[in-house]
């Protein structure tokens, strides 16, 4: 297998990588951007009922006053979102979809473009930066989600750490673990943009070989564009 084939395929690989990490990321950030195993909170608006809830909702109305009605905080939660929270939403799913058009972009290459097309390499930098400008804001977004949380719902932190909060509790700050959203979106930008490297080299590559062999974007396809074609006694009477 030659290097451009085995870099084109690293690509490839990246991308679905980035793509893996971010779904998961985005339903756990559903259900689980503030969660304990007797919290169960999201950032877009999930939230699961079961029987600690009842000790939840009994724990809210004790320390505040004009959030929810006793057993009913995953219907109000669900019902009354806020505007941001809306618009986060609308906005993690645009980024996700523009990494999924990307690797389409380089999984059906063959299909669409010509091996040699030099738009596909511009389109492909151009989806690559988006997504990366993108992915970047989503971080902040992530971050910052549960702050927001607090402030709407005027959460106090006790009341979100009822027991084992450091070992079940995710924040997307801090604390590391298979389940943290923000580092799963952190991985994921990490891996789209060593992609973005990587693609770099594969244009490179294709380059340097294009050179090598006197071919600059099908200019060998006609004989006349080689620089090393002799012209023949009838084309020198012409």
């Amino acid at each position: 297998m030659s290097t451009s084939n085995c870099l084109y395929l690293t690509v490839v690989l990246l991308c679905i990588i980035t793509i893996g990490a971010s779904v998961f990321a985005f339903l756990h950030n559903n259900w689980y951007t503030i969660a304990t195993i007797n919290h169960p909170l999201g950032l877009f608006g999930g939230c699961f009922k079961n029987q600690s809830t009842i000790q939840v909702n009994e724990l809210m109305n004790t320390h505040t006053s004009t959030i929810l009605h006793p057993f009913d905080f995953c219907n109000s939660y669900k019902t009354n979102k806020p505007h941001w929270m809306k618009r986060v939403f609308l906005f993690t799913f645009v980024v996700l979809t523009c990494k999924i058009m990307l690797a389409s972009l380089h999984v059906t290459k063959h299909i669409c473009f010509h091996r040699s097309h030099r738009g596909w390499g511009s389109i492909s930098t151009v989806m690559f930066a988006i997504t990366i400008v993108l992915k970047f804001f989503n971080l902040c977004v992530i971050s910052q989600g549960r702050k927001q949380i607090y402030v709407f719902y005027r959460f106090s932190i006790k009341s979100t750490c009822l027991n084992l909060c450091r070992t079940h509790y995710d924040d997307g700050m801090p604390h590391f673990g298979l389940g943290s959203s923000f580092y799963l979106e952190a991985m994921s930008l990490g891996c789209c943009l060593l992609a973005f490297f990587i693609f770099f080299g594969y244009l490179s590559n294709r380059r340097k070989h294009s050179i090598a062999n006197h071919c600059f974007y099908d200019v060998c396809d006609n004989p006349r564009n080689n620089l090393m074609y002799t012209p023949t006694n009838d084309e020198f009477g012409r």
